[in-house]
């Protein structure tokens, strides 16, 4: 009986599917999903919830996928360790001891949500995003994203950290206008091994500098980060449009994807407009 799901905090939610194959070859690849929100809102250690960043990341084996075995028939990847990180609360990569399940897609829903939904899902619970609507051309083998999308939840979702911190998430977003949270998938290639968390593939922080073939980086644990900048590498903006490298200016808050071979390069650099930003 999943009736309990249709009735959620802030919007109805009704399934999505995927359509799409598998391709040869997945199960020797790894995959980062990864969670982001601009505004969530919760509670650690029970105390009253507050708003602020947060970024969950998941990497799962490509192969370990259950099609159709997520909620209404959405692809699920099952019991997958979530690392957790907030620049306000202070925490980069803290490992969770719960188990999450990613829940992408389901196939009985009318737009907005049809081929547009991914969800966190412990237990019973999910916190998640619809109106994606890129997700539903995702070949499961290849890297998508970030995409932004309005936030759902069903309950509060807590989780518990190796660091011995509760949190209770009880949305990706805090308040209106809903559209702050986003999802990734990063393709992580055979024989690049598991992802650690020292091994990020999202650095978040603040623009110190900007030079020709360099960023400098201020972390939430104050740390300088130097990320190189190649010819590739691109800026975009949290619906992916392109930004132009000129623009940015010292305090810029940023979320670098680098590249998992050479954690010093970066491939993708999202520019977070201020008005998105913790606090604003």
């Amino acid at each position: 009986n999943n009736s309990w799901f249709l009735k959620t905090r802030r919007h109805p939610m009704v399934a999505v599917l995927l359509t799409c194959t598998l391709a040869g070859g997945a199960s020797a690849a790894s995959i980062d999903l990864t969670f982001k929100a601009i505004t969530a809102e919760v509670s650690v250690n029970g105390a009253p919830p507050v708003k602020t960043d947060l970024a969950v990341r998941l990497v799962v084996n490509a192969g370990k996928l259950v099609t159709g075995g997520g909620y209404a028939g959405s692809d699920r990847y099952l019991n997958l360790t979530g690392f957790f990180s907030s620049m306000q609360l202070g925490f980069s990569n803290v490992e969770a001891v719960t188990p999450l399940d990613v829940h992408i897609g389901a196939p009985a829903a009318t737009p907005p949500f049809q081929n547009s939904t991914v969800l966190l899902v412990s237990g019973d619970v999910v916190n998640g995003i619809f109106s994606v609507g890129d997700i539903g051309r995702w070949n499961r083998i290849s890297s998508l994203g970030p995409l932004r999308g309005p936030a759902t939840a069903s309950a509060p979702l807590k989780v518990s950290l190796k660091n011995g911190s509760t949190l209770s998430i009880t949305t990706l977003e805090s308040e209106r206008t809903f559209g702050n949270a986003s999802f990734q998938a990063t393709l992580v290639p055979e024989g690049s091994g598991d992802i650690r968390p020292t091994q990020n593939l999202v650095v978040d922080g603040h623009l110190r500098k900007l030079r020709e073939k360099e960023l400098i980086l201020q972390t939430g644990d104050n740390r300088l980060v130097h990320i190189r900048l190649l010819a590739k590498t691109k800026f975009r903006d949290l619906q992916g449009a392109p930004v132009r490298d000129s623009l940015l200016r010292p305090g810029n808050q940023l979320s670098v994807t680098v590249d998992p071979d050479d954690p010093e390069t970066a491939l993708i650099v999202v520019v977070i407009p201020k008005r998105d930003q913790p606090g604003t």
